[in-house]
């Protein structure tokens, strides 16, 4: 450990540090529940020191970084390994402080192998970020949800760390921004603040360098949350004119147009959306069981040959049908008396990102955490019991998507095939139905418990 220590940079003890005080925040009276948050720490612990001395996608948001200061395209053409950068602007200029240390190596002897200190540093941060949204949830949580036992606290905690585990995982190991896009989400649309610009400020960022969290003013502006939906934009695009501070105008705006344009659902890359391989939204599972396009190494499963146009329509109605029965469901929960309407609600919308947006891959799953948490909360609590075949649906689903048996124990052969035939994607799509059938059956069943006096939420 010392070894390891005297060979990274201070912000990994920092790291060290945030998770000490992650275990902390299990340590109770309860050994059980200190336990679980020891298991669990540590197996976070191991992804992070993983991610500091591997290539993951945060090389490529580095190297994009470097272009970047060039003033070289950014957009135009793959990175690294045809993979291409999809992130704005905003976020490779808020990376440029990293790259003052570029010039800097480590010891080719030390664990980082000659790794540039520029990277090594903008990892440890992130990750650093990444364990504090992992320990925000757990608060949140923890104030949210009431439990009427030890022993009932301690079950909701041992299986939502074990079905949720390898989401995080992902998310630590390839350095990837989906918990922060999570957390950019849920900050500003459940909790309550002091003033619009409190309130906002972390979809603004959010959407400004993924624009993912957008669906969340689909459903404001349903709600006719004008103002609040003008202010968000009004701090879009000033968020987008910060890199003109610090580069030539010129270049911010040319990039900007080519950001634009990358991002645009309706071009053809975003139809046949194959790309390095791996997607799992419902695009590229059309893709994948409806045309013989496939990758080198990639089974081949093709149902059928369509040509782009059934593609293109048959991606959109899927979306349309997906985005269609996260809105009827939202109504219904509106019209229904569920314990945390509010926290169901996000569950619902979150949920829909990874099927609806293109390009998206298994770390992206992490958008399904909360429906997951709320699905477990209402098991161990008795919150209201889904019958045997729908249980065994979303186990299967759960199993799918590599959250009950742990896909990295498999070979590397068998790991190619999953990812090949797109399992997770269809685990995925058969969550969303489960968990839309149990949201449906909830809401309509007669027994549901009082809405709290005090969960005013729901309204927001």
């Amino acid at each position: 450990m010392y070894l390891i220590l005297d060979a990274c940079p201070k912000d990994l003890l920092k790291i060290v540090n945030l998770e000490a005080l992650f275990m902390l925040t299990f340590f109770t009276k309860n050994p059980a529940l200190s336990i679980i948050g020891i298991v669990f720490g540590t197996l976070v612990l191991w992804p992070v020191l993983h991610n500091l001395s591997s290539e993951n996608d945060f090389d490529l948001f580095m190297m994009a970084a470097q272009k970047w200061k060039l003033q070289e395209p950014v957009y135009k053409n793959a990175i690294i390994h045809g993979r291409f950068y999809y992130y704005s602007p905003l976020f490779v200029t808020l990376l440029q402080p990293f790259l003052w240390l570029s010039d800097f190596q480590t010891e080719t002897t030390s664990i980082f192998a000659g790794y540039a200190w520029s990277i090594i540093t903008a990892k440890a941060f992130w990750s650093v970020f990444n364990l504090y949204i992992l320990y925000y949830f757990i608060g949140e949580l923890n104030q949210r949800l009431q439990f009427e036992s030890r022993q009932t606290r301690n079950w909701f905690w041992g299986l939502a760390l074990f079905l949720c585990y390898r989401w995080v995982f992902l998310n630590l190991w390839h350095s990837q921004l989906t918990l922060f896009l999570l957390w950019a989400m849920y900050h500003s649309a459940l909790p309550k603040h002091k003033n619009i610009y409190s309130q906002w400020w972390s979809i603004i960022a959010g959407i400004n360098i993924k624009i993912v969290p957008g669906l969340w003013l689909l459903k404001m502006g349903f709600e006719k949350k004008l103002e609040e939906i003008a202010w968000i934009c009004a701090g879009f695009i000033l968020l987008l004119f910060i890199p003109i501070f610090f580069f030539p105008s010129g270049y911010v705006i040319e990039e900007t147009m080519e950001w634009v344009q990358r991002i645009n659902p309706f071009k053809s890359q975003h139809v046949i959306t194959l790309g390095e391989g791996g997607f799992i939204d419902v695009a590229s599972l059309v893709v994948k069981y409806f045309t013989r396009v496939t990758l080198e190494n990639e089974p081949t499963v093709a149902l059928a040959d369509w040509g782009l146009t059934p593609i293109f329509w048959v991606s959109q109605i899927m979306r349309v049908l997906i985005l269609g029965g996260i809105l009827f469901l939202w109504k219904l929960i509106l019209k229904s008396k569920v314990y945390e309407p509010s926290l169901l609600i996000f569950a619902l919308f979150s949920m829909g990102i990874p099927l609806i947006f293109p390009h998206q891959r298994d770390y992206s799953l992490a958008f399904l955490i909360p429906a997951v948490l709320y699905l477990v909360y209402a098991y161990v609590t008795q919150l209201y019991w889904m019958n045997t075949v729908l249980s065994a649906l979303t186990f299967v689903s759960l199993v799918l998507m590599g959250n009950v048996l742990f896909f990295e124990i498999f070979s590397y052969e068998m790991r190619v095939w999953l990812i090949g035939v797109r399992l997770q994607g269809l685990g995925a799509l058969m969550f969303y139905l489960c968990f839309g059938a149990f949201v449906f059956d909830y809401c309509r069943d007669t027994r549901l418990t009082d809405k709290p006096e005090n969960d005013q939420s729901y309204l927001r």
